[in-house]
């Protein structure tokens, strides 16, 4: 499981992503004063951001897939 989160994390980065937007789609424990106390903003917009480059991301995958000369062994 952790690879996986390893990976969501290393290529949301390479996507340009900020690694605090990563920290909070990953649900890492904000640190210091500023975070844990006076910040009380639920970054709901900026991980559905997050979350929408890495579905495009996949998506992207899925679909040069599907373009490329793979062969289906399933008859269709």
């Amino acid at each position: 499981m952790h690879d996986l989160r390893r990976t969501v994390a290393t290529r949301m980065a390479e996507l340009g992503v900020p690694l605090e937007h990563i920290g909070r789609v990953l649900n890492h424990a904000p640190r210091g004063v500023t975070a844990t106390v006076y910040d009380k903003h639920t970054y709901v917009p900026e991980k559905r951001r997050a979350l929408d480059v890495w579905a495009n991301y996949l998506k992207s995958i899925v679909e040069l897939e599907e373009a490329s000369n793979v062969v289906n062994l399933r008859g269709n």
